[in-house]
């Protein structure tokens, strides 16, 4: 579908302000509509949202607008019907994602792809109500950041930690058992393999950190070990044999969970 061209690239952070200006819109709506450009705005939030929006490929199940009682197509919710007759109008409809306060992802244009449908979701206040769903399919899909959607897993994680037994169960029974699916960029170090295999063999069979043995052997019968950059790649660190230490499956995850200062000081000790 033609429609307004903004000056924001495919996969571009800007702030709400940004969005405003280009496409002339409402303001701090969900469903934000442009009567100069012809054009919907829409904004799928991850950090501070109740609705359960969820990625299946390049297909958002995006929930419409209505934060509290069952959503309509109706007057009250105008924007949802505009939404759902967007394609039949010739309205363009573009795709943000919000990750963290005033940080918005361009995604680019959607269309509604299957009849949008109704399901049951919690509102603002914990109360079962009908929301309506729209299926939109990206028309480019550039896929996400993976800091983005890490984050993005971060948060819900963080989220789902506050609520209580009564609110998890609710939300879960109200969730698709089909997990959602998205595309994701991701960009790798290219580790050297030699600096790796002789940092296992370095620790002769024992953890770096706890000083236990290996959790158990390989199929070759060597001990099972994983190798652990210090200073963190992402971080600046280096790939040398003074920034990699060989440890057990626990130890390695307790690194990247905690990463305490006085067990990585250690670390850089023992090999320097």
């Amino acid at each position: 579908m033609a429609g307004f061209v903004p000056g924001i690239s495919l996969g571009e952070t800007v702030p709400a302000a940004r969005i405003y200006d280009e496409f002339k819109c409402q303001r701090y709506k969900g469903i934000m509509a442009s009567v100069a450009n012809k054009a919907l705005v829409v904004v799928a939030d991850r950090e501070a949202s109740v609705y359960l929006d969820r990625w299946d490929g390049d297909v958002l199940h995006y929930t419409g607008a209505g934060a509290e009682g069952d959503q309509s197509f109706e007057a009250k919710h105008m924007n949802n019907g505009k939404l759902r007759d967007s394609k039949k109008d010739g309205t363009a409809v573009y795709l943000f994602e919000k990750f963290a306060v005033n940080r918005y992802v361009y995604r680019g244009i959607v269309e509604i792809c299957q009849e949008p449908y109704m399901e049951n979701q919690l509102d603002k206040n914990g109360a079962i109500r009908k929301v309506c769903i729209f299926p939109l399919k990206l028309m480019q899909d550039v896929g996400i950041d993976e800091e983005d959607f890490l984050g993005e897993q971060a948060l819900a994680e963080k989220q789902a930690r506050r609520r209580s037994d009564e609110e998890l169960l609710a939300r879960i029974q109200k969730t698709k058992k089909i997990p959602g699916s998205r595309m994701v960029k991701r960009s790798v170090f290219q580790r050297n393999q030699d600096i790796a295999e002789y940092a296992v063999r370095r620790a002769k069979g024992t953890c770096d950190l706890c000083l236990q043995p290996a959790p158990f052997l390989r199929k070759d019968g060597n001990p099972y070990l994983e190798v652990h950059h210090i200073v963190w790649l992402s971080e600046g660190g280096e790939d040398d044999l003074a920034n990699v230490a060989a440890l057990c499956p626990n130890c390695h995850k307790r690194m990247h969970v905690l990463d305490d200062e006085d067990e990585r000081a250690a670390l850089l000790d023992k090999y320097k």
